[in-house]
């Protein structure tokens, strides 16, 4: 399921990302390092450097246990735009040789944005990275009953920023698979606890709240 991706116009109009929201019949709980994970359909086609380049499109993610009330996992986004005037030892930089909308981002640069893995390769989200969110400490989102994940589009070219202000950037203005696409979510810690790690089924809920292609 593709989220579609916001051109220029349409982020400095005031659009909203796309969003989508996955609903599970088990309840996700709290436990021993990462209780689910979000695969997508991102693709590791760089390999000019020695850190993990990838094609990706990338989403901030936040659970719920009502379905109303949604708690954001804490990201950060390190990545910065490419300039072949400026030394890059570290590979901070977009790799671009195939354009701006094909960008390659270096996925140890980003944490808590679902999107970073290769197809088949699931990023892994730990729920107590919440355990100091302000709706989980009053109760309203509930750690240990987790109904509810929800994705939200990140047009990559800079307007959106992580949990410290810095810009979220990824292959933008994608024109093929338009935005994050998600294919599953992963259970790992369940109730009922599964005997390894399924993909647990959920229904979509929140589908497309503007177009593929965007504005």
């Amino acid at each position: 399921m593709s989220l579609g991706d916001l051109s220029a116009t349409a982020i400095s109009g005031g659009t909203a990302p796309g969003s989508i929201i996955a609903s599970f019949q088990a309840t996700i709980f709290d436990g021993p390092g990462a209780d689910f994970a979000v695969f997508e359909n991102a693709g590791a086609f760089f390999n000019s450097h020695d850190v993990n380049f990838i094609f990706a499109e990338l989403a901030i993610v936040e659970v719920s246990s009502n379905g109303t009330d949604f708690a954001r996992f804490p990201a950060t986004s390190l990545n910065i735009e490419p300039d072949a005037n400026t030394p890059d030892p570290n590979h901070d930089q977009l790799h671009t040789p195939f354009g701006r909308n094909f960008a390659g981002i270096n996925t140890t640069n980003v944490n808590n944005l679902a999107g970073t893995h290769p197809t088949l390769v699931g990023t892994p989200f730990d729920l107590s990275d919440l355990a100091g969110h302000p709706l989980v400490t009053l109760g309203t989102v509930d750690l240990d009953q987790i109904r509810y994940v929800r994705f939200v589009d990140i047009p990559g070219e800079g307007s959106f920023t992580d949990s410290l202000g810095n810009p979220i950037l990824d292959a933008w203005k994608s024109v093929e698979s338009g935005g994050f696409d998600l294919d599953a979510v992963g259970a790992i810690h369940a109730v009922p606890e599964p005997a390894a790690m399924v993909l647990a089924s959920f229904t979509l809920i929140g589908l497309l709240i503007r177009s593929r292609r965007g504005a």
